[in-house]
């Protein structure tokens, strides 16, 4: 009757685990395929936000490359994703969180965001300003979540800003990309220390 087991219907089976194909070994040749390779994990994790499948998938593309080249590429393009791709700031935090799993885990080191922020973020600012006006807030939800957990460290950005090819013409950008990280290191309560350096450094640049 009403409230009975139903007539005592079999309990519906566990669904079985997600199975994973086999892993490829391919050496991955070139920056088209790191480039889709790491695309592809950014979204999976932006969409299941499961720590262990983006563990695991990272833990696959290592060996298809030469010793750091998996860590680089995935920094490298993550930022580049932030910075064109991401839907909202909600999908920017997301791989600021990615990234950050993937450092506590040991997958990636600091050294591997040095090449990789200069690569992607700052060597063409002053271009990428131009078709993406809101690139400096975009930076900064991500870098300003690194520079808290000192993994990227606002001396080196600010040496990345004065080498670039732009910074001799025109220092805005530089100006604009750290007046934005201090405005989220604030949000994100980043130590006095933090948030002092990189007002420093906005108000030098801004004088030079």
């Amino acid at each position: 009757g009403p409230g009975g087991r139903g007539g005592g219907q079999a309990a519906t089976p566990p669904t079985p685990p997600m199975q994973r194909a086999a892993a490829d070994t391919t050496p991955i040749k070139s920056r088209d395929e790191w480039k889709r390779k790491v695309m592809a994990l950014v979204d999976e994790w932006l969409e299941l936000k499961s720590e262990e499948e983006a563990e695991l998938t990272f833990t696959e593309l290592r060996p298809r490359g030469k010793p750091g080249e998996a860590a680089d590429n995935m920094v490298e393009f993550a930022l580049e994703k932030v910075m064109e791709n991401c839907k909202n700031d909600g999908e920017r935090l997301g791989v600021a969180q990615l990234l950050i799993i993937m450092i506590n885990s040991g997958n990636l080191a600091p050294v591997n965001f040095d090449g990789p922020v200069y690569m992607s973020a700052v060597e063409y600012l002053s271009d990428l300003v131009i078709d993406i006006p809101t690139i400096f807030s975009n930076l900064a939800i991500v870098l300003a979540e690194l520079i808290k957990i000192d993994v990227v460290e606002l001396p080196k950005l600010r040496a990345q800003c004065e080498k670039a090819p732009w910074f001799a013409e025109d220092k805005s950008p530089a100006v604009k990309l750290f007046e934005a990280i201090t405005a989220k290191l604030k949000a994100i309560s980043a130590t006095s220390d933090q948030i002092g350096n990189a007002q420093t450094i906005t108000v030098q640049m801004a004088g030079m």
